[in-house]
């Protein structure tokens, strides 16, 4: 999608979020509304827009209840309430989600929840930005870019941590522990 190389590769959000907007003005249908909606919504994330992604979010979630997109789009609500240190809301998300979606959204319903659990909102253990992007995003981040929108973001949950823990949406069921001196 041309918005996610605007956004990610060349750095441009601002005219990626532009795009998005005036694609959701086109005669389109649910579906496609729902995947425009869910695109706009992770590249308000990358730009620390956490709140108006979470309506568009949301807006997705209710719109396609019971379609894979729908339900990655309540996911993705649960992991950005997670970046942003809300645990209590993202874990009540996840237990919804570990039981009535596709198996790949539960399984990283399931990775994130347990991290939650495990850590009970320790904040001592934080999300490192770049790692947290790079999962939230997937092949799409590009790290050379990202120091404008990452640097001091909601990513960085403890930036004295010396863990970094990544709960990936790209693959199932995986989960990176990063000490400070290489992978955990």
């Amino acid at each position: 999608m041309y918005a996610e190389f605007l956004a990610f590769k060349k750095n441009e959000p601002e005219n990626a979020i532009s795009l998005l907007k005036d694609a959701l003005k086109l005669p389109i249908n649910e579906f496609e509304k729902g995947s425009i909606k869910t695109k706009l919504a992770d590249i308000l994330v990358y730009t620390n827009k956490f709140s108006t992604a979470l309506i568009y979010y949301t807006q997705v979630q209710n719109d396609l209840k019971s379609h894979t997109i729908g339900q990655m789009a309540r996911f993705k609500i649960a992991q950005t309430s997670y970046f942003k240190g809300d645990f209590e809301w993202a874990q009540s998300q996840l237990k919804v989600l570990k039981n009535s979606t596709s198996q790949l959204i539960a399984n990283d319903a399931l990775d994130l929840n347990l991290l939650i659990t495990d850590n009970n909102g320790d904040i001592k253990i934080g999300v490192d930005p770049i790692i947290g992007a790079d999962a939230f995003f997937g092949e799409n981040f590009d790290r050379a870019s990202s120091d404008k929108y990452l640097s001091g973001s909601a990513f960085n949950l403890s930036s004295t941590s010396a863990f970094s823990i990544t709960v990936s949406s790209v693959a199932p069921s995986s989960v990176v522990v990063r000490s400070s001196g290489g992978i955990a």
